[in-house]
């Protein structure tokens, strides 16, 4: 059972021809088909901040990205 954020079979007979073709070196191990029903999974559910966080690399956490994030959710904007 899909996901509702899963391409029909419609949307990707569209879709399928206008994704560049890969040369064939090994399988696969996903689908093109699979990965963007993951990448829109993603965007349609987003992420779970906590789990993010756990889970995210210790650099990231004082990268821009993430620290101007927490700066701009405490008022302290620089």
């Amino acid at each position: 059972m899909g996901y509702s954020s899963d391409v029909t079979d419609r949307e990707w007979e569209i879709i399928e021809p206008l994704l560049p073709q890969k040369k064939k070196t090994r399988p696969p191990v996903w689908t093109q088909r699979q990965i963007l029903n993951g990448i829109f999974y993603q965007l349609k559910n987003g992420c779970n901040w906590g789990t993010y966080l756990e889970t995210c690399h210790p650099i990231l956490l004082y990268s821009g990205i993430i620290s101007s994030g927490v700066k701009m959710a405490s008022g302290k904007i620089s």
